[in-house]
């Protein structure tokens, strides 16, 4: 059972306006300053990537037989060459990582505005499923494209071959997770047009 937290909740997406983002950006401070807890080992970042064999997969031979299967099939098969490039990249930005080795910090790993709460109290990040100890800048990508997205946070130098390394990282596993789910739906549904929207969003 999880305690009922009042306040104004979004959508999926961007910070609304810059208050918003301010109170995200320090609700992050003080996480990512938060001591006193051992990391728990399932929860190191590894860098391993999410889906990464099923994207390899459906890059190698797509199949499916359902209502978003050609499209899907036709996006793969033109973005093929671009994914490979960006799998390799990803692959050179972990080793790179490797060897900064970076500080570790408990990060959210998606505080995108659909993932906070704003009470009168500050903004509350959710759904914690995301959660790993990790560089800072697995939370910060979401944020760094916004005009002075550091005004909550305050001083911060962030590494930007990190940030590099979550947005693709991000990106891959959403490609992996909709191309799987496009390929094998039997049905059109409100989700898997949504899953087609974005696909294309990502390699049209």
């Amino acid at each position: 059972v999880w305690p009922w937290v009042r306040g104004r909740a979004s959508d999926y997406g961007r910070h609304a306006t810059a208050a918003d983002l301010d109170a995200t950006t320090a609700c992050l401070v003080r996480l990512h300053d938060h001591g006193g807890v051992d990391p728990v080992p399932a929860l190191i970042e590894d860098w391993a990537l999410s889906g990464r064999a099923d994207l390899e997969r459906v890059l190698t031979e797509p199949r499916g037989n359902g209502p978003y299967a050609a499209e899907t099939t036709e996006l793969l098969t033109s973005g093929r060459s671009e994914l490979h490039e960006e799998l390799a990249r990803y692959d050179g930005l972990v080793t790179l990582a490797l060897s900064i080795d970076p500080r570790f910090v408990i990060t959210h790993g998606a505080p995108h505005a659909g993932n906070v709460i704003h009470t009168e109290a500050g903004a509350r990040l959710i759904d914690w499923d995301t959660v790993k100890w990790a560089p800072l800048e697995r939370d910060l990508w979401h944020l760094v494209d916004y005009d002075n997205w550091d005004r909550g946070y305050g001083t911060v130098v962030v590494n930007d071959n990190l940030i590099e390394l979550y947005r693709l990282n991000w990106e891959l596993s959403e490609v992996a997770d909709f191309a799987v789910l496009l390929l094998g739906a039997t049905q059109e549904s409100p989700d898997h047009e949504i899953a087609m929207r974005e696909l294309r969003n990502y390699l049209a």
